[in-house]
């Protein structure tokens, strides 16, 4: 692995190459969680793949793998914890969906507070994630903890 790092305000950006069969594109940009919502937009972005313990994970969209946390939380820890809105009624109304699976209602949110659930719930169960993502502008950046 390759790269050069670029320092902007207060993170740093490292470049880096030829990632899990992103050989495709020559560069992908790895940004820490912290800085994502100061300097990169995730709305319109397109999930790419996902590693959590170093194990590609088969998910699709970033509510299937809120979705697949969430099923393995207690609920009531999940609701102290949460940055999310949710309900334990049935709601489809102000935004909210119901996912039977769950028992409760979660409020729809944008990509970056969804991105930032995720991390946080990965940091609370102590695993590592790594999630490639597409941006609009079709640059793909690895995000990490």
């Amino acid at each position: 692995m390759s790269g050069q790092t670029i320092v902007l305000n207060s993170g740093s950006f490292i470049k880096i190459r030829d990632i899990n069969g992103l050989e495709h594109n020559p560069s992908v940009l790895t940004v820490p969680i912290d800085i994502v919502s100061h300097y990169v937009s995730l709305r319109k972005s397109k999930l790419v793949c996902v590693f959590i313990d170093h194990k590609l994970v088969p998910v699709s969209s970033y509510t299937e793998i809120l979705l697949g946390i969430y099923k393995n939380i207690g609920r009531q820890i999940l609701l102290r914890h949460t940055l999310l809105n949710i309900s334990l009624d049935v709601c489809d109304s102000m935004g909210y969906t119901y996912y039977s699976e769950l028992g409760m209602s979660i409020q729809t949110a944008d990509e970056l507070r969804i991105v930032n659930e995720i991390f946080e719930w990965m940091r609370f169960r102590r695993q590592t994630l790594e999630m490639f993502v597409e941006l609009r502008n079709g640059e793909t950046i690895k995000i990490v903890q």
